[in-house]
C-alpha cells in the first residue's frame, strides 16, 4: 500500500513540477526596456515605448543590416502613442503588436521637463505600484523631448540597449550625473517631503551646462568638454523641491554632490598650477563615507566635514612646491573653496536642500510645535558654510 501511495506521489509530482502553464516564450513577448513621457494635446500624454529587439539585426541579401526603428539602433524598436492615460496607451499597443507586452525588463523612465510636475509625481507613483515594474529602475529628466532622447540612444560598446541602461544607472563612476531610483524618488517627494534631484538625460556633442560657473579661478570645470559625435548622455541634474522642478545644476555641481554624498567613491579633479597657470594638475580623491553635516543655530552656521585620500597623478613633483604634501594641500584648499561655492549657490541662489539638512536640524527640537515655528528656509538661505575636507 505504501508503495502505491509513493508511486502516485511521484507521478503527480512529475506532472505538476514539469508544467509550464505560465511560461513566456521570448519570441512571443515584447519587452519594454525604456519609457518616455511627454506632454500631448489637451489632456493627452505622449508615451514612447522602447522595445527590445533581440532579433532585429538580420542580414539582408545585399549583406546590409536590417535596422529597427530606434534611429539607427538595431537592438530596439521605438514607438510613440498619444493617449489620456498610461494604461490606455499600453493597451493600444496590443492592437498592432503581435506579441504580449511585458514591463519586467524596464530599465529607464524619462520625463520631459516640459510636462507639469504633478505628471511626474503621478506617473512615478503609478509605475511603482505596477507589479511588473521593479522599484529600483532609473528615472531621469530630459530638457526637451523624452521621445527624442530615447530615439537617439545608440550605445557604444553594447549591442544590448537594455544592458546599456542598466550599466549606466548602476555603475558607481558616473561622476557628472546623479543616479536616482524610482522608489527613492517616490519616497522622497510623497512620503518624506524631501528635496531630491533627478539626472538630466540629453543628447548632443557638448555637455549641457547650466549657469552655475565656479567663481574659484583655479578650479577646472568640464563645461567646455565636447563629444565627437551627437550622442545621448546623462549629465547634470535638476532639483525637485516641494513638488516642483525648481532649478538645474551643471555637470561640475553634480560631481561635487556625488562627492559629498558618497555616491561616487573615486573621482579625479583638476586644478591650475599655481606657478604655471597654463598647466593643469590632476588629483585622485577617494572617499569611504558621506560628508558629515553639523548645524549650530546660535551661530547660524552649517559645518561640512569630509575625509578623503588625495594623491597627485603625476610622475614628478612640479616646480615651486616643496613637497607632495604641500602640493596636495594646495589642491585641498581649492577643493574646499569650490565645495563652499557650490553649497552657497545651492542655498542662496537655488534654495535647494539637496542634502536634507532639514532632518539634521529637526532632531535638535524637543517639541513639534517649536519645530513648526522654526523658519528653516530663512535659516538655510542665510546660514554660513564652513567646509573642512581632510586628507587622511
Amino acid at each position: 500500500m505504501k508503495t502505491k501511495i509513493f508511486s502516485l506521489f511521484l507521478f503527480f509530482s512529475t506532472v505538476f513540477l514539469t508544467g509550464c502553464y505560465d511560461l513566456k516564450e521570448i519570441d512571443e513577448t515584447a519587452y519594454i526596456v525604456a519609457l518616455g513621457i511627454d506632454g500631448g494635446d489637451e489632456n493627452n500624454f505622449s508615451y514612447t515605448f522602447q522595445f527590445s529587439s533581440p532579433l532585429a539585426i538580420i542580414e539582408t541579401p545585399n549583406g546590409e543590416k536590417k535596422e529597427g526603428s530606434g534611429e539607427g539602433n538595431p537592438s530596439v524598436t521605438t514607438l510613440t502613442i498619444t493617449a489620456p492615460d498610461f494604461y490606455i496607451a499600453k493597451n493600444m499597443t496590443n492592437n498592432f503588436l503581435s506579441k504580449n507586452v511585458d514591463m519586467s525588463h524596464l530599465k529607464l523612465i524619462v520625463f520631459s521637463a516640459k510636462v507639469d510636475e504633478s505628471v511626474i509625481t503621478k506617473h512615478s507613483q503609478l509605475l511603482l505600484r505596477e507589479r511588473e515594474v521593479r522599484p529600483h529602475i532609473s528615472i531621469a529628466i530630459s530638457p526637451d523631448s523624452a521621445s527624442d532622447y530615447l530615439k537617439k540612444v545608440n550605445p557604444e560598446l553594447e549591442s544590448n540597449t537594455s544592458k546599456y541602461y542598466e550599466l549606466m544607472s548602476l555603475r558607481s563612476n558616473n561622476v557628472y550625473a546623479k543616479s536616482q531610483k524610482l522608489h527613492d524618488f517616490v519616497d522622497s517627494v510623497t512620503i518624506k517631503n524631501h528635496d531630491t534631484a533627478l539626472p538630466i538625460a540629453t543628447s548632443g556633442k557638448k555637455l549641457k551646462d547650466f549657469p552655475e560657473d565656479s567663481r574659484v579661478s583655479q578650479w577646472i570645470t568640464p563645461a567646455s568638454s565636447e563629444i565627437a559625435t551627437d550622442h545621448s548622455i546623462l549629465c547634470g541634474m535638476v532639483v525637485f523641491r516641494g513638488g516642483k522642478l525648481t532649478s538645474a545644476m551643471d555637470a561640475d555641481s553634480s560631481m561635487l554632490f556625488n562627492f559629498l554624498s558618497h555616491d561616487v567613491e573615486n573621482l579625479v579633479v583638476s586644478v591650475k598650477d599655481k606657478y604655471n597657470p597654463n598647466e593643469t594638475l590632476s588629483f585622485r580623491i577617494l572617499t569611504s563615507r558621506p560628508a558629515r553635516f553639523s548645524i549650530n543655530l546660535d551661530k547660524n552656521q552649517i559645518s561640512v566635514t569630509q575625509k578623503c585620500e588625495i594623491s597627485f597623478l603625476g610622475s614628478h613633483l612640479p616646480d615651486g612646491y616643496p613637497s607632495k604634501q604641500a602640493l596636495c594641500d594646495y589642491a585641498l584648499n581649492i577643493l574646499n573653496a569650490r565645495v563652499s561655492d557650490f553649497l552657497l549657490s545651492a542655498s542662496r541662489t537655488q534654495n535647494a536642500d539637496i542634502f536634507n539638512l532639514r532632518d539634521c536640524i529637526r532632531k535638535d527640537f524637543l517639541f513639534w510645535e517649536d519645530w513648526n515655528n522654526f523658519d528653516f528656509d530663512t535659516f538655510y538661505k542665510t546660514a554660513n558654510f564652513t567646509v573642512d575636507i581632510k586628507n587622511t
